[in-house]
């Protein structure tokens, strides 16, 4: 996935480092540090307040094999995913995913067709494909049980539930009421056509659809009588790939511009009031003020529409590997991918972090690490900067030291370890960190782009020797103890594992013998690793998209 700025979950604690370049980030409480390129010679480190972004909580990969999802919903505990299962045809996945580590699939059922979307109501799961509409009874997860069927005369391109009514967009032959209050027998009471219809929603007054056929339309009916739908107005040249109903408020995502906002109190004309440019939008979704809208090359993108309808606001995105469908309930937002995988993220407050203050150095500033109220930031040529953060918005720095360049850093008391491009290992005491002293250096360590600490050993990655481990029980007299050739850049420390990458690997090392350490796996990566986060039994690898592992097992990563 194309990541957004949180890179990955990190727990936000007094102690937190972050390796790597200007897509590196650290949290302390609910602020971030980043630090990155300040073009053209100075760098910079940011601090914003990230205490309401859009956060990752866990993943659900399908109980059994399915090759990909092509749609998902939720309700409560209760997942449904509906997607192909290698060469053996459509199902739908019913699961219970209260432990989403160890997902309980609940039932299986194949299907004919593919289902292009569904709709949860009350114990009721709406499925539609091209041609048909079936209704299922959920009641019992355990036991799904097709209740309802009905052929459509026309193309089914979208379903809105309104009970006792449904409305069905059927592409060229325009919309279609059902009557479903009794759902065994789902039986079409009226249609309406003059217009094409992909995208359709309602309130029993009066039903609203589009199309994105060129050159597009947005179109009322009124269903007053529900078996003679009237259309009594159209607006061209709104390519509809997308609608939703809150209310007064008609959400249209046009394809050609983005989100558009209408006033639907006078019924049979919609006024436009408010609108965002964004990527065409292709699924819109409203959960609490929030329209979760499927945005074409991004992935799902989150706008503030109920705050002020007259300026809706992007506030936040996420994507996944291979994107497939989203589902927004209560204060989660479920992603599903075309590998089987469901992505949970808490979305109770999605909103953007905003920066709150910044300090700029002489240089690159490559990565930081933060111990309470100060942040020691590898500067590059500019050295090791150590910053007062206690105010963000008035950061200053306290005390420095220069080597050559200075790659990456560590601290561990009152210490700090120091990744220098041509002096190696450096060992500083920061006890006052307004005079930073040197203690001891290992130079057969040189161009380290990564350190990490765990007493009494240090663990640098550099580009001739891979991951060298170094003695420092002696901090005046670090000295080189083993080294493991593998290409590291960036890497963490886990229950005696290293899990480290490298151009297009993750690679993990066994460093439980750190004199002695064994690669244990290597896995291959289609896109250049740029990051690496770990949280509970999951590595987080950015590649250009964030990839999931499984490190429960350091020796069986999936």
């Amino acid at each position: 996935m194309t990541r957004n700025p949180h890179a990955a979950p990190v727990s936000s604690s007094a102690r937190s480092r972050f390796p790597g370049s200007c897509r590196a980030i650290v949290l302390a409480g609910t602020l971030l540090l980043g630090t990155g390129l300040a073009y053209p010679t100075n760098a910079s480190a940011e601090c914003e307040d990230w205490g309401s972004q859009l956060r990752y909580v866990d993943f659900v990969f399908a109980a059994t094999g399915f090759d990909g999802f092509i749609s998902v919903a939720k309700q409560g505990d209760v997942l449904y995913t509906f997607g192909e299962w290698f060469e053996m045809g459509n199902y739908l996945e019913i699961s219970n995913v209260s432990d989403p580590d160890s997902p309980i699939m609940l039932a299986q059922i194949p299907l004919s067709v593919p289902t292009n979307r569904v709709t949860l109501e009350g114990d009721y799961l709406y499925c539609n494909d091209v041609s048909n509409i079936r209704i299922l009874d959920v009641s019992d997860p355990t036991d799904p049980t097709v209740v309802g069927f009905l052929h459509s005369a026309g193309r089914v391109e979208d379903l809105y539930i309104d009970l006792p009514l449904a409305y069905v967009a059927n592409a060229s032959n325009g919309i279609a009421v059902l009557d479903v209050s009794d759902p065994t027998t789902p039986t079409q009471i009226g249609t309406g056509s003059g217009v094409s219809a992909g995208h359709v929603v309602g309130n029993q007054q009066f039903v609203y659809s589009g199309s994105t056929v060129s050159p597009g339309n947005l179109s009322v009916f009124d269903i007053s009588d529900p078996s003679d739908p009237t259309l009594v107005s159209t607006e061209s040249g709104v390519r509809v790939g997308s609608i939703a109903l809150d209310g007064d408020l008609l959400l249209v995502g046009d394809r050609n511009y983005g989100l558009r906002i209408y006033d639907v109190s006078v019924g049979a004309s919609p006024v436009e009031i408010g609108s965002v440019a964004t990527n065409a939008l292709t699924k819109i979704q409203l959960n609490g003020g929030y329209a979760f809208a499927e945005a074409s090359g991004i992935g799902v993108i989150v706008i503030d529409y109920a705050s002020d309808p007259t300026n809706p606001e992007v506030v936040g995105s996420e994507n996944v590997d291979a994107y497939e469908d989203f589902y927004a309930v209560d204060d989660e937002l479920w992603i599903a991918n075309n590998y089987g995988t469901s992505f949970r993220f808490d979305a109770t407050v999605p909103t953007s972090p905003q920066p709150v203050g910044n300090i700029t150095f002489s240089a690159n500033a490559l990565g930081a690490v933060i111990e309470g109220s100060l942040a020691y930031v590898a500067a590059g040529t500019a050295g090791l900067q150590i910053v007062d953060i206690s105010d963000p918005t008035s950061m200053t720095v306290v005390g420095s030291w220069t080597g050559t360049s200075v790659n990456s850093v560590d601290v561990v008391g009152s210490l700090a370890y120091v990744a220098d491009e041509s002096l190696g290992l450096i060992v500083l005491d920061v006890s006052d960190p307004s005079n930073p002293s040197l203690l001891g250096t290992e130079p057969f360590a040189p161009f380290g782009t990564h350190v990490e600490v765990e007493l009494p050993y240090a663990y640098l990655a550099t580009p001739d020797d891979g991951l060298v481990v170094v003695d420092v029980s002696d901090p005046s007299a670090p000295d080189w103890t083993s080294a493991v050739d593998v290409v590291i850049d960036e890497f963490l420390l886990k229950d005696g594992y290293v899990f480290g990458i490298g151009g297009h690997w993750l690679r993990v090392i066994d460093v439980s013998i750190p004199p002695l350490p064994v690669l244990e796996g290597s896995y291959s990566i289609a896109q250049v690793a740029d990051g690496i986060a770990i949280a509970g039994d999951h590595a987080y690898v950015g590649s250009g998209l964030l990839r999931v592992y499984d490190i429960a097992d350091p020796l069986a990563v999936v």
